[in-house]
């Protein structure tokens, strides 16, 4: 019986393979710009399943790329417009991924200032004063108070620590591999599994050829020789009645 085939559905994890935290860090912002940002006017952008998906770093020698279908695969992540706009935001939370972690950029993603590329620390107190106790910004403030903020600010201002030239070369990797559909692991036991049923197939055919040629051999020998005794019976006939009708 060959294996049911492997389909999608909204449950399925959407994984996507990306080299490094770098590019991880990167997509904080990018799944945001294609939801309700950049592109969120672009029609058939299937936002829902890029905000889905699940960003991995990449194993030894894995190949880059989602292990998920889209009908929209083309973004243009290096466009000079949205860039110019949040390139020192992107910078900052590359800078702090990679200093403190995937959690602490997710964390600060959106209080990087996209003009100065830095933190305002006391944004959250003053906003926290427009809300009731334990809303959006009293959260913020109390895990703000479990952070080194000396720490994430020297961090930021490490300009060569991460470069507006070393994100271009990530986002143009990243941009390749959202456009890049691999196999999961799921897929590839499908893919193997179907090959093997496959080849077993034509095996056992082979087997029933081999088994039943020297029947159908031996089915012709018989056939032949009918055909041969038919031949000889009819020119004896034919002889007979020449010689009946000479003399």
């Amino acid at each position: 019986m060959r294996p049911q085939a492997i389909r999608e559905d909204e449950t399925m994890t959407k994984v996507m393979v990306v080299r490094n935290i770098e590019q991880a860090a990167a997509w904080l912002e990018m799944d945001g710009q294609i939801s309700d940002g950049h592109w969120e006017n672009r029609r058939g952008s299937d936002w829902q399943t890029w905000c889905a998906a699940e960003l991995r770093i990449a194993r030894e020698g894995e190949e880059l790329g989602r292990q998920f279908y889209t009908c929209c695969d083309k973004f243009n992540l290096l466009d000079p417009r949205l860039l110019s706009v949040v390139w020192k935001r992107m910078i900052g939370i590359v800078r702090i991924a990679r200093r403190f972690g995937l959690e602490t950029a997710e964390l600060l993603e959106y209080d990087v200032n996209c003009d100065t590329g830095r933190i305002d620390w006391g944004a959250p107190e003053r906003y926290k004063l427009t809300e009731q106790p334990g809303g959006y910004y009293h959260r913020k403030c109390e895990k703000f108070a479990l952070l080194d903020k000396a720490a994430i600010d020297a961090c930021l201002e490490d300009e060569f620590s991460y470069t507006n030239k070393d994100l271009r070369r990530d986002l143009k990797e990243l941009m390749q591999a959202m456009r890049t559909r691999v196999l999961s692991e799921d897929e590839k036991a499908y893919r193997d599994a179907q090959k093997a049923a496959r080849l077993a197939e034509d095996a056992a055919r082979r087997e029933e050829i081999e088994r039943t040629e020297p029947a159908v051999a031996a089915f012709d020998a018989i056939a032949d020789a009918y055909v041969a005794d038919q031949a000889r019976l009819e020119l004896d006939a034919a002889l007979e009645a020449d010689l009946q009708n000479n003399w």
